[in-house]
């Protein structure tokens, strides 16, 4: 993301000249539509939005069975390998190897095993009943808005015993910080990309907090389809592209004002976790937006 003024000065001019030039516009939003009048001026309509979707091979885990709202999950939810997130597991770049074995070749992290839930399990988050974790999904690595998501999530662990928290990022300063903050309740743990649905999924809510400013006024994270695939309420900006708007609609997850305070939470039910997923199968997938792809081709052909 580039947050020099000076140097996005000298982008605006080729913008505006591709905005004008092109025969067609594919925007990730309509809110990049919308910037497009503001900034511009330009009111035509040969445009498409087409918001970062799930591809055709991504893998969609199964709603999880066996649980009901504000309860902690059963035996037949989904659960993710207590050793992956187990204090001593060490992990590497691009793996989570343990002495388990790989989070691959791993049963207890799909659907079809009756492994306990991570929640149940005291070496992944201590001794804390009925857990409710929230998972961040990226980098936090030179973050700019990771101070935002701090002061999200300092007085929500304070406030709510239950709360946990996993980032599936590599290790640096900033998460580290948060977990020698709170032991025993915020774990970091590196995931390859295939591993990734499969640990969402034994997660509660998605973490989407940004800074904001134009980029994210405008943007589309392609980490919104994939929590909502994983079944999982999302708990986003107030600014986030088209995003935020669809959560309120929708009834999504949770839109958060600036340093206002979370309601309580609690684990996501399988019901919920199940109209979550149908809607991203049905409106976040490519294949969603194929008549939109098929017309930006006949106006290139």
């Amino acid at each position: 993301m580039i947050d020099d003024d000076a140097l996005i000065a000298q982008f605006r001019p080729l913008e505006r000249a591709a905005v004008y030039g092109s025969d067609i516009r594919l925007a990730v939003s309509h809110a990049l539509v919308e910037h497009w009048h503001e900034r511009y001026g330009w009111k035509g309509d040969a445009y498409v939005v087409i918001p970062c979707a799930l591809g055709a091979d991504h893998r969609i885990v199964p709603a999880r069975t066996g649980t009901s709202a504000g309860s902690g999950t059963s035996a037949g939810s989904h659960a993710v390998d207590p050793a992956v997130f187990a204090t001593d597991a060490e992990t590497s770049a691009g793996s989570l190897e343990t002495s388990a074995g790989s989070l691959r070749e791993d049963p207890a992290v799909y659907p079809e095993t009756s492994a306990g839930s991570l929640r149940e399990d005291p070496a992944v988050f201590g001794q804390t009943d009925a857990k409710v974790v929230l998972v961040y999904s990226g980098s936090t690595a030179g973050w700019q808005s990771f101070d935002l998501l701090k002061r999200l999530l300092v007085p929500l662990l304070q406030q709510q015993p239950r709360v946990n928290v996993l980032f599936l990022s590599k290790p640096d300063a900033n998460n580290q910080a948060l977990k020698e903050q709170f032991p025993g309740r915020v774990e970091v743990r590196w995931a390859r990309p295939d591993e990734v649905a499969g640990i969402l999924a034994g997660c509660d809510h998605g973490l989407l907090i940004r800074e904001d400013t134009i980029t994210n006024r405008v943007a589309s994270p392609t980490k919104f389809a994939e929590y909502l695939a994983a079944g999982l309420p999302i708990i986003i900006s107030e600014h986030i592209g088209d995003f935020s708007a669809m959560v309120r609609e929708h009834g999504l997850g949770t839109v958060c004002a600036a340093d206002a305070a979370l309601p309580a939470l609690h684990s996501t039910d399988a019901a919920t976790s199940a109209r979550l997923q149908a809607f991203a199968r049905q409106h976040l997938t490519k294949a969603a937006f194929d008549d939109l792809y098929q017309r930006s081709l006949k106006v290139l052909a």
